[in-house]
């Protein structure tokens, strides 16, 4: 029975694909706050900032959705989104090119990045008007927008707010999608911090209850320019496993969307590549993509509303979601220890001797009361899936269909440019105002000022949310 239920997880993958036609999409909002296209549900997996030419070979890799067009200086808004079409994938644009609203492979907007970085200084306010004339335009596509980790509560604040968060609980009432980025191997060269992805992801949930959230994941074979792991040279970028734990600490802590970011200014025979990954790390993103996209449907569901508990022999953290989708619970579960963990895991309302199948690794494990364990490798992510013994109400389409008209977005817009027109350097690529002003690279600035918590690798606050 469960892995029928597997077969038509993957089954329905082909749902969640893009199924460009001749007119646009009507994409919205749903009851998880997942992205909706034509009422179905749509897992977003992106890449950051690449020229058309790009697209084809990161679409195999399981790539469904490329936002902002890296080449703006040389190929048109018109001439990007017909590349995402020719491969079966969406757009994201930020140059409020209105004149391709109709196109059929735009998923949606995007707003300048990093609106609350210091030099860039936009208040929410400024950003809602923005976003209410977009809206305006066009109804049927939501906006994105990518802020700094400033909101997060072991990041820097930007110093322009002058001590106050308040404006993060303002900036998600001027766009539907909003996300962030933190970088702790790429962009500081501190693989222990690697669980601040999800902590800073948990804690955007608390701004953001109500918009469909994102993170950036690390995702190249360098560091970046700003600093060197001299342990990794010559590729000192994130490991092929640290990049999946980012990607399911996202999903771990409620995101509707993940996304990559792969640009390199050190990689090997060049000083900048929008796409500088190791053959390692495209695998993993192939295979790490691939399981996202057969699992869109259930990572999208309800969550599980009975109660979860996970205990972890010597301690640890271990992250977890759990979610209903056609009679089954879906928990994943996510170690952040660079130690192998036994962990346990309570899963209220399941019959002791339930089969729990571990997903995609071929062997299955048996409740002891409400109860199973298994053992975690270092950075592991198991995928459990449970029978709960009863489908779920709507048959099997994860928090029903809302349709057009219970898109849960917001009413509104009018889109700035992206801040990204130049075709090249850092200008084009990072949100910086100009490659000459020395701005800093905007996408992983966000997590220049951090300091980790005086012993804090405890649990972040959607622990209790887990189930």
């Amino acid at each position: 029975m469960v892995r029928a239920r597997l077969l038509g997880a993957v089954a329905v993958a082909g749902v969640m694909g893009v199924s460009v036609a001749g007119r646009a999409a009507v994409v919205t909002l749903g009851a998880e706050h997942e992205i909706r296209v034509d009422g179905q549900p749509f897992l977003p997996i992106m890449q950051w900032a690449q020229c058309p030419s790009q697209i084809a070979h990161q679409a195999t890799l399981g790539i469904n959705t490329f936002v902002g067009n890296g080449c703006a200086g040389s190929a048109t808004s018109l001439e990007y989104l017909d590349a995402c079409a020719a491969n079966g994938v969406w757009g994201v644009l930020g140059n409020g090119d209105l004149s391709v609203k109709n196109h059929g492979s735009l998923l949606g907007w995007i707003f300048g990045d990093e609106p609350d970085l210091d030099g860039n200084e936009v208040e929410p306010a400024t950003l809602k008007t923005q976003y209410d004339a977009l809206r305006a335009q066009d109804p049927n596509h939501p906006a994105f927008t990518t802020l700094t980790a400033g909101f997060y509560s072991e990041g820097s604040l930007p110093a322009w707010m002058g001590g106050s968060r308040s404006r993060y609980d303002d900036y998600p009432k001027a766009t539907d999608v909003i996300g962030f980025d933190i970088y702790p191997v790429y962009g500081w060269c501190q693989p222990s911090w690697l669980y601040k992805v999800g902590a800073a992801q948990s804690e955007l949930i608390g701004y953001a209850p109500t918009n469909g959230t994102y993170q950036w994941i690390e995702a190249a074979k360098t560091s970046s320019k700003w600093c060197n792991l001299a342990a990794r040279l010559p590729d000192d970028g994130p490991y092929p496993e640290e990049i999946r734990n980012e990607v399911f600490q996202v999903l771990a802590n409620g995101a509707t969307a993940i996304g990559y970011f792969t640009h390199s200014w050190e990689c090997p025979g060049t000083t900048y590549k929008q796409f500088c990954l190791s053959a390692a790390q495209e695998s993993e993103l192939a295979r790490t993509n691939a399981q996202l996209t057969a699992l869109a449907r259930p990572i999208l569901s309800p969550r599980y509303t009975g109660a979860v508990t996970t205990s972890v022999s010597g301690g640890g953290r271990l992250d977890t979601i759990a979610r209903s989708y056609d009679g089954a619970i879906y928990l994943i579960a996510v170690s952040i220890e660079r130690a192998a963990k036994t962990a346990t895991f309570t899963v209220g309302g399941v019959p002791s001797g339930t089969t729990v199948t571990v997903y995609d690794e071929g062997r299955t494990l048996t409740t002891a009361g409400e109860s199973f364990t298994d053992a975690f490798a270092a950075l592991a992510v198991h995928i459990y899936v449970i029978d709960s013994g009863s489908p779920s109400a709507d048959g099997g389409a994860p928090g029903g269909d809302p349709g057009p008209s219970g898109d849960g977005l917001q009413s509104g817009d009018a889109g700035p440019t992206d801040g990204r027109a130049e075709a090249s350097g850092l200008a084009s690529l990072c949100g910086c105002r100009s490659a000459s002003d020395g701005a800093w690279l905007g996408v992983f600035v966000l997590s220049r000022g951090i300091r980790r918590r005086s012993g804090s690798r405890g649990q972040p606050a959607a622990a209790a949310r887990s189930g």
